[in-house]
């Protein structure tokens, strides 16, 4: 059993701590709701957001549009590098960037006056391939998570965003109960 203990327990000592990059949908340019009510014919504006960055110098990804909207087109701040936000954009911040930070707007038509579902999605999914990419600061890519933004149509609440987590360490978790 020891023997078998010792080569799990170097292995996961040596792997590192996970990435907490997360590439998210928001409503305003605070970063502060996933979610809002579309109005009928008009644009609708969803900004894109990489956070919980711990030194990213660049992402890949697409947004997968479910919403029954139609995408007017996006405006980045920084360097794109190729494609676009619905089939798949690499963009490269100009540098090494910490936190959270705005990367896109993204504009987006509703085309419907009638009864419509409850719910519109738009799901941040990986390019190439399903899970969204981060270069570090090395140039070294890395898996990162994916949201999702909702458009409420009915006022009714639909689902919540992800919950932002931050690294911490066992003795700082202990010192909240203090």
């Amino acid at each position: 059993m020891r023997s078998l203990l010792l080569p799990v327990l170097s292995s996961l000592l040596l792997a590192g701590p996970a990435r907490a990059d997360s590439i998210a949908l928001y409503a305003d340019a605070g970063a502060g709701a996933c979610a809002k009510p579309s109005v009928p014919f008009q644009v609708n504006t969803v900004y894109v957001f990489h956070t919980q960055a711990t030194g990213a110098a660049g992402s890949s990804w697409r947004i997968e549009n479910t919403s029954g909207m139609a995408g007017l087109g996006s405006t980045c701040g920084q360097l794109v590098i190729s494609g676009d936000v619905f089939t798949g954009i690499s963009v490269s911040y100009g540098g090494c960037l910490a936190g959270t930070f705005p990367i896109c707007q993204v504009e987006l038509l509703s085309l419907t006056a009638g009864p419509i579902p409850d719910c519109y999605q738009l799901n941040v999914r990986g390019y190439p391939g399903d899970t969204p990419l981060v270069s570090d600061c090395s140039d070294n890519e890395t898996p990162a998570t994916g949201g999702f933004f909702t458009f409420d149509i009915e006022g009714k609440p639909c689902w919540d965003c992800t919950t932002p987590v931050e690294s911490s360490t066992w003795g700082r978790v202990k010192a909240m109960y203090r």
